[in-house]
């Protein structure tokens, strides 16, 4: 029999096994989502599941509203992605930008700081192609402008009232919500200087001010334009997520994000002049399923 110290590291023992074989899985080329389900699947044995326990166990996921949530939202958002990066509005709505903001540097943690104002999982995948558009004519890695994508778009986490975990964190601590957000409120800022010390400042960058397309009106009607089906996103999802928490209490407020998106890709497909197919293609792309079966 095991003592009680190792008794109570077995668990632990258990998960970073796990942990470990699944990584092995993805380093020879299973994919993330394979190995996540093989590594579920060995860690139910091992706890004492059998195959069929287990099975009905992944099945009964498609119960579950949490996961089901976030299955429709991921598919959303990447739809919107994919329409806005295909048919170039995402690159116009940068282009358009940038007549008002000249510095590159500023210009890409912008956009994953706007997008990180809704909290939504998978908001970096809607980040990814603005970022490309920003950076497609800098010679940065890849690798970096993935880490500035996901540094800059929790940036605002510790502090937007409108992340659950600060809600939750309110709750929990018994103080109101704005009180809680004064104190947590520098650490936005020291987030933000950490990343620009670190992630930004020594990336290759062109001149400060900037290179501007004259080719691509800068007013702010056409901001406006090109950026709408982002703003009608952004904006609805909080607006309904609002209405949710003070009219509708017994609704979760998550309700609100899915008819945003929505209604920003209903827009992303009238300006663009395309079919309700084309929303069918990009949300059924292979690297949407795939995202979404990982999931």
């Amino acid at each position: 029999m095991l003592s009680d110290g190792a008794a109570s590291l077995e668990p632990l023992v258990r998960l970073l096994t796990v942990f470990c074989l699944m990584l092995a899985g993805m380093r020879i080329g299973a994919g993330l989502g394979l190995s996540v389900l093989g590594g579920g699947f060995i860690l139910a044995i091992w706890s004492g599941m059998n195959p069929v326990q287990w099975a009905l166990s992944v099945a009964g996921i498609t119960q579950d509203r949490a996961t089901m949530l976030v299955c429709l939202v991921l598919a959303l958002i990447l739809a919107l992605a994919a329409l806005m990066e295909s048919t170039g509005q995402a690159e116009r709505f940068m282009k358009t930008l940038s007549h008002h903001i000249r510095s590159p540097k500023i210009r890409l943690v912008f956009f994953p700081m706007l997008i990180g104002l809704l909290p939504m999982p998978g908001g970096a995948v809607f980040s990814a192609p603005l970022i490309e558009a920003v950076a497609r004519d800098m010679p940065i890695p890849e690798v970096d402008k993935s880490l500035v994508n996901y540094w800059f778009r929790h940036t605002a986490e510790m502090a937007w009232p409108l992340f659950p975990a600060v809600i939750l964190a309110a709750g929990i601590a018994g103080i109101p919500t704005p009180s809680l957000i004064l104190y947590t409120s520098p650490l936005v800022l020291g987030f933000f200087t950490a990343g620009w010390f670190t992630l930004v400042r020594g990336l290759p960058f062109p001149a400060e001010s900037g290179v501007v397309d004259t080719t691509v009106s800068g007013n702010w009607s056409n901001v406006l334009r090109q950026g709408l089906p982002i703003f009608v996103a952004l904006g609805g999802a909080i607006f309904l997520e609002l209405v949710l928490a003070f009219a509708l209490p017994d609704i979760p407020v998550d309700y609100g994000v899915p008819p945003a998106l929505t209604a920003g890709i209903a827009l992303c497909l009238a300006q663009n002049s395309l079919r309700p197919v084309d929303f069918v293609r990009a949300a059924f792309r292979k690297h949407v399923v795939v995202m979404i079966g990982m999931v």
